[in-house]
């Protein structure tokens, strides 16, 4: 985010993060400002920059039904497989599900 200080509390936000969709910059914003509030009582600033760059990539994470290339789906396999936890988003949450076989045909109705 590129800001401008006004004046008192009052900033001005000057651009956005180009691959944040924008109906996504509102609460993006709310969360940092959180984020900051907290940092007052104490949380380290890298703590601050780990959980705005989590929220950062949970917004611009590839979403259900989202459309992509080939070219893309093999780029963001590469980019994954070069992190330290591959399984799992920033927040923890599961990335990547293990399907047997058995679930796959039970998906398709074939058991």
């Amino acid at each position: 985010f590129g800001v401008m200080r006004l004046s008192g509390r009052t900033i001005a936000v000057k651009s956005v993060p180009t691959d944040l969709p924008p109906s996504e910059v509102r609460n993006l914003l709310a969360e940092i400002l959180e984020s900051f509030a907290g940092d007052k009582r104490g949380h380290a600033k890298s703590t601050l920059r780990d959980s705005i760059a989590a929220s950062l990539a949970c917004k611009a994470a590839v979403k259900i039904n989202m459309k992509l290339t080939p070219e893309k789906m093999h780029w963001l396999i590469d980019r994954l497989l070069t992190t330290s936890s591959p399984t799992t988003c920033p927040h923890g949450r599961p990335v990547i599900l293990r399907l047997t076989m058995k679930d796959i045909e039970r998906g398709f109705h074939r058991t």
